[in-house]
């Protein structure tokens, strides 16, 4: 059989990146980071044995929808494999609905928007199936109802029987019989995160789902309420793998929560250093599930940077999203990223503003802990309810959800209000934040020892003030 995977093109003026929020994606202005799709790669490689793979990352190359339906004319796949995303699901279903009617062949959509508006999804594109799980059981399944063009409920597949949507969820399955990921088959040299040194750069994921349960938070929903790692072994093999056979000089984690499990941090940093492996990493996890001593031991086994999610330092904004779990101290947040400054390890802060029990002064408040800890890298964004998270059920109850078209769920502008703002008033308050934050004369001098850098948050910024 041929299968041919698509990660679609971008709305115009924007890159999307459907490897954010566990997969509901994200859309940055040009020139920002381009991620490669790690689940169409982790796919290809699971069909590979089964047959051949053409794969496609419309983002990377900037192809046009014109053009993605030449080459699948071209090839004559049996099988569509497409990336979806939130704030892409209408191009995305567009594409899917032309291939549906106008070729002769299965149209699957992978993503976790797809899944949680299956009904919605569905009736727009009549794809086949919708792709739920991507572990080898699931997919040797898959494969099999591919061939014989009988789609049925399995665990792991979304399907439409008559009129009913039938989801059935499945075990993640052992991680480590997971195979590498096609990397041959992507073009790596034009994926792009934080530095031109670190190209080409490659993900990983070495754990499935969260230990937290944040009410905002899409990875749980995502990647299903349970939380699944690889051995430290096993995590350390791929990247072996990914720095002699794939030419990696740069894996960037895209676990929710990479170092969950403290002693499997601990392993996978000394087996690093005793097998000898100089690759550089960057990865995300909870300020609670840090110290200094491991954090001494991430730094000695190659850790450029890790991404924290404070969210909010208001205690009522956290305890009503239950995320205060996360960072049970201030204090200790403080201390992480101080100790993370001294080892020389680059920190990335992440603050949510608009949640529905945010003020004026509760958004104030995340911008001042945020000059006091001056990190690395910033980022504060909109609070956006995506579908199936407890969030978005709050914001539809409470009347907060103002735009409720998909293509506004992107992270660049919000579409609910909170319970004291208005939706403009938080997005004039998220505008002044980013502006208190860079346009002091400490940071400035800061971001002028990285030019590279300091273009392209220009640029973004630029953008961002023009809408």
């Amino acid at each position: 059989m041929n299968f041919f995977l698509i990660n679609p093109p971008s709305p115009r003026g924007y890159v999307a990146n459907r490897d954010f929020m566990g997969g509901y994606g994200m859309l940055h202005f040009p020139g920002g980071t381009v991620l490669p799709p790690h689940n169409l790669l982790l796919l290809a490689a699971m069909l590979k044995e089964q047959g051949e793979v053409i794969f496609l990352d419309a983002v990377a190359e900037d192809y046009s929808e014109i053009k993605i339906i030449e080459q699948i004319k071209l090839r004559n796949p049996d099988a569509v494999f497409i990336n979806t995303s939130t704030p892409t699901i209408e191009i995305d279903c567009l594409l899917a609905a032309k291939l549906k009617k106008d070729l002769d062949l299965k149209v699957i959509l992978l993503g976790p928007h797809a899944v949680a508006t299956a009904e919605e999804v569905f009736a727009k594109t009549a794809a086949d199936a919708i792709l739920i799980d991507i572990s080898p059981e699931v997919i040797d399944k898959l494969i099999q109802l591919t061939k014989s063009g009988q789609f049925k409920a399995i665990p792991g597949i979304c399907i439409l029987s008559g009129q009913e949507v039938i989801k059935q969820q499945c075990p993640h399955g052992d991680m480590d019989n997971f195979p590498f990921p096609a990397w041959d088959i992507a073009p790596y040299n034009k994926y792009f995160y934080l530095y031109k040194k670190e190209y080409p750069y490659v993900t990983m994921h070495s754990s499935r789902g969260c230990v937290f349960r944040c009410k905002f938070c899409p990875y749980p929903v995502a990647q299903q309420f349970r939380y699944s790692r690889m051995s430290a072994l096993r995590v350390v093999r791929e990247m072996e793998f990914l720095k002699k056979e794939v030419g990696a000089k740069m894996v960037l984690f895209r676990d929710a929560l990479f170092a969950a499990d403290y002693k499997r941090t601990a392993e996978i940093c000394r087996l690093i250093k005793d097998r000898g492996l100089s690759l550089k990493w960057r990865c995300e996890t909870s300020l609670d599930s840090v110290d200094k001593e491991l954090l001494l031991a991430m730094k000695e086994a190659g850790c450029l940077g890790i991404n924290f999610g404070v969210e909010s330092v208001s205690g009522d904004v956290a305890s009503d999203m239950d995320c205060e779990a996360k960072r049970k101290s201030l204090e200790k947040t403080k201390e992480v990223f101080k100790t993370c400054r001294e080892l020389g390890i680059e920190t990335f802060a992440f603050f949510i503003n608009g949640l529905p029990n945010d003020s004026a002064e509760t958004i104030k408040e995340n911008v001042s802990f945020a000059i006091e800890l001056e990190p690395d890298h910033v980022q504060f964004t909109f609070a956006t309810p995506f579908p199936g998270t407890e969030l978005f059920v709050i914001a539809k109850k409470e009347n907060l959800l103002i735009k409720k078209d998909w293509k506004f769920f992107s992270s660049l502008e919000p579409v609910m209000a909170t319970r004291w703002l208005s939706l403009d008033q938080v997005f004039s308050i998220n505008r002044q934040a980013y502006s208190r934050f860079f346009l002091r004369p400490k940071r400035i001098i800061k971001e002028i020892l990285f030019p590279g850098r300091l273009i392209r948050r220009i640029l973004t910024y630029l953008n961002w003030k023009q809408r």
